[in-house]
């Protein structure tokens, strides 16, 4: 942002923070970088858009929190298909942290700061799919 300023021109900052939350968010949680900020590719922001703005819509007319009503419109075949493939990016990431622990051996473990899923992964008993959820 700093190189778009020259002291006189006002900027919208939204786009920046809408930007920098998802980048945030799962770099806490999970470590992986998803580069919103930089990317030229904006498919996860994208799907984090849809995700937010279909739920939004759904929480708005009651008709659609029957399950099968909103999964049978279009509004809710966007909204899965968008969770789908953000459930696919996590899962990959999931598989590849347990990867990355199980070559690290145990002084790496202990050497770090760790994330939520980290966490996840090295002490519950619990699957990709509970981790997702």
């Amino acid at each position: 942002m700093k190189a778009l300023t020259d002291g006189i021109t006002a900027h919208d900052i939204a786009p920046y923070l809408i930007r920098c939350t998802p980048d945030i968010i799962v770099e806490t949680s999970s470590r992986v970088d998803i580069n919103a900020q930089n990317d030229k590719d904006d498919s996860t922001l994208n799907n984090i858009t849809t995700i937010v703005d279909k739920t939004t819509v759904r929480m708005t007319k009651l008709w659609l929190l029957i399950d099968w009503i909103f999964n049978a419109t279009e509004l809710g075949k966007k909204y899965n298909e968008a969770v789908k493939c953000e459930h696919g990016k996590l899962i990959n990431g999931i598989d590849r942290m347990r990867r990355m622990r199980e070559t690290a051996g145990e002084k790496d473990q202990n050497d770090e700061k760790h994330s939520l899923i980290d966490l996840l992964i090295l002490y519950a008993d619990i699957s990709k799919e509970e981790i997702v959820g």
